[in-house]
């Protein structure tokens, strides 16, 4: 038996010592990476054993980061051309709001002035209406805006309106050249209020039939120059020469706003 523990002994000291020696040690830390490294694959340490109190240092997929599952998000392209479109693009909207704002404010304004200058025009107006319906009677001729009348009969108004009958005796009105020639002027308002009947005689001779109280014997030199002006004598024409012309002249004459000039 003790022979045969000798040999054993010798055996060991020929395999490189016992169990604690450094060549067992070693054998065995190769030994246990290469189990770690079957077991762990890639994530098995390649260098050397860790040190006393410090981490594994173990690479996972070769240093890079390991693959998630997080979508990846697309960022806008922040080149030169598309900043440039954007910005294009929102200069244009600006200016578009700028554009319709100020066309709303113009809107606005001229719908104001286009409003207060119709109340202007309406109370101006309504004043004048109540004016006009305070100063213009019915009754009364309207003497800035008489119409002629023209008739080819003789007309003789009844004693009692007529104010005043009087003769022009320098006053010619020629005979009509192609149509009839009128016997009678007669002068009146819209309201038909009849203000002077002139009559013409066969030689031209023209007289006169005041209605109303008018200063018209004063008034007869300038239907005198007037007459003589136009050529009342020598008009033949059938709606502005012979009667009508001096119908005429006795408008222009009885109109307040003209001034008579002989």
């Amino acid at each position: 038996m003790a022979l045969h523990l000798g040999a054993s002994f010798r055996a060991i000291l020929i395999r490189g010592g016992g169990p604690g020696t450094p060549e067992n040690l070693l054998r065995q830390g190769r030994r246990g990476r290469a189990r770690a490294k079957m077991v762990l694959g890639p994530f098995a340490e390649k260098k050397g054993p860790r040190r006393a109190g410090t981490k594994p240092r173990t690479k996972i997929n070769g240093g890079h980061s390991p693959p998630c599952n997080i979508p990846h998000v697309s960022r806008p392209s922040s080149t030169p051309a598309s900043s440039l479109d954007y910005n294009a693009s929102m200069t244009a909207h600006k200016r578009t709001i700028i554009f319709g704002i100020f066309g709303i404010f113009g809107i606005g304004i001229l719908a104001l002035g286009m409003l207060t200058g119709s109340v202007a025009l309406a109370e101006r107006l309504h004043s004048s209406i109540v004016k006009g319906a305070a100063k213009i009677d019915p009754d009364t001729p309207n003497l800035t805006s008489l119409n002629i009348r023209l008739s080819h009969q003789p007309i003789q108004a009844p004693k009692n309106l007529v104010k005043l009958s009087v003769e022009l005796p320098q006053v010619r009105a020629a005979r009509s050249m192609i149509a009839p020639s009128p016997k009678a002027a007669i002068l009146e308002d819209d309201n038909h209020n009849r203000v002077v009947i002139l009559s013409a005689s066969e030689d031209g001779q023209i007289h006169a039939q005041v209605l109303e109280d008018l200063d018209f014997l004063a008034k007869i030199p300038f239907i005198t120059t007037c007459a003589a002006h136009r050529g009342c004598a020598f008009n033949r024409q059938p709606v502005t020469g012979g009667l009508a012309c001096v119908a005429m002249c006795v408008q222009q004459a009885l109109d307040p706003s003209h001034e008579l000039t002989p």
